[in-house]
């Protein structure tokens, strides 16, 4: 079986290697034979990344390509949101190489937490149906692959036909129970699995050089920090949290888990934290360790306090209690499927010294509780991924 992992452009987001590896690794262990044509933007850097981890069943092809039209769209929508009424672009520019790896594939998993949403931008979700309606036209089964997905209501107009586009898919399989919600309002069935880095094993290698004797927070920040807020508000209470933990004694182990060139979390960390960077308690983790050795830094900390979507899903699955930072639907969702209820996020936009203060006081109130919990939910999730695996692979 040969397997076409759609919606994937860059393995420099590390939440995106997460995906590609872990479900490289489930796929593979329950069909030895299986093969995967990984779409990338930068073959070179990508195979690298990919070098660190034991496959020999791939291969990388060119990213199909946002076309001019659709960036002009993108653009108008932000002005004119009539415009989806009468003009959707609906065409990606496809490498020719890419088309006849695709052509030879037995199906297709369009990957990627939120690539079926309005998170980053109109033009995001418009490339990725894009590419279902291609993928139908060539006659090759396709599914959504444990996503976050809509809602689209804000633009009718423009949900009418992305709902349109997802009734081509064999199967949707959504990683929380909004997403389940939202789409079966709308006529579409979907199955909940867990997101496939809940199946991603920690890397031991850099963790293990990391000082054990104190608790320590896994601290990570991103441009995205700001949405909805003021930067004077955000570096305020990223800077007095930092603070208050050292003088209470904490490691603080600051990880940049995506850094390209449009959205770098390195460059926010040096900017917000710089003048703590030297102080003997905090650990600037290198930005170019794996998915799996974020991981492991992850797991051998006591608590997560993170803005990345695939940052709070490593604590997640090592029962490692997170503080989520949201700047979109992702972790507000995940929370609520995981405990029922939103306790343990703050939206970007509604942080401030107080709630942030509050909100880890309640995490660490509620430490063994919400580990227990995560134990057997993560453990639940992992069994209902290994048969959707099992599912796609049978031949």
């Amino acid at each position: 079986m040969k397997i076409y992992l759609a919606g994937q452009q860059t393995l420099a987001n590390r939440g995106c290697e997460a995906l590609v590896v872990s479900t490289m690794q489930m796929l593979s262990s329950v069909s030895p034979n299986v093969r995967f044509v990984i779409p990338s933007t930068d073959i070179d850097r990508d195979s690298e990344a990919i070098a660190r981890y034991d496959f020999d069943n791939y291969k990388f092809a060119k990213a199909p390509r946002i076309t001019f039209s659709i960036r002009l769209w993108n653009r108008l929508m932000r002005y004119i949101p009539l415009l989806a009424s009468v003009w959707v672009p609906r065409a990606m520019a496809w490498p020719r190489e890419t088309l006849e790896e695709l052509r030879g594939c037995d199906c297709a998993l369009h990957i990627g937490g939120d690539t079926f949403s309005y998170d980053y931008s109109y033009a995001g979700l418009i490339s990725n149906t894009a590419q279902i309606d291609h993928i139908a036209k060539l006659g090759i089964p396709q599914e959504i692959w444990c996503a976050t997905v809509g809602p689209f209501s804000e633009c009718k107009s423009l949900e009418r036909e992305v709902l349109k586009k997802l009734r081509k898919l064999e199967r949707i399989t959504v990683r929380e129970k909004a997403s389940q919600d939202y789409l079966e309002t709308n006529g579409l069935r979907a199955q909940i699995v867990s997101d496939p880095a809940f199946n991603l094993t920690p890397g031991d290698g850099f963790a293990e050089g990391l000082d054990g004797s104190r608790q320590r927070i896994a601290l990570n920040i991103s441009p995205y920090i700001y949405r909805g807020n003021t930067k004077a508000t955000v570096d305020k209470c990223i800077k007095s949290f930092v603070a208050k933990r050292l003088t209470e004694g904490f490691d603080i182990a600051l990880i940049s888990h995506v850094n390209t060139a449009t959205s770098s979390d390195s460059r926010v960390i040096q900017d917000v934290l710089g003048e703590f960077l030297e102080q003997e308690n905090v650990h600037v983790i290198p930005t170019d360790l794996s998915a799996a050795e974020y991981k492991g830094i992850v797991s051998k900390s006591d608590y997560v306090v993170a803005s990345r979507t695939h940052v709070t899903i490593a604590g997640f699955s090592t029962a490692t209690p997170v503080l989520s930072i949201a700047y979109s639907a992702k972790a507000p969702r995940l929370n609520a499927f995981l405990f029922g209820h939103e306790s343990f996020t703050i939206k970007s936009s509604e942080l401030s010294e107080k709630n942030l203060e509050d909100t880890f006081q309640r995490i660490v109130d509620n430490k063994e509780e919400i580990s227990e919990t995560l134990t057997n939910k993560s453990a639940e999730l992992r069994v209902a991924f290994q048969k959707l695996c099992e599912s796609v692979t049978v031949e």
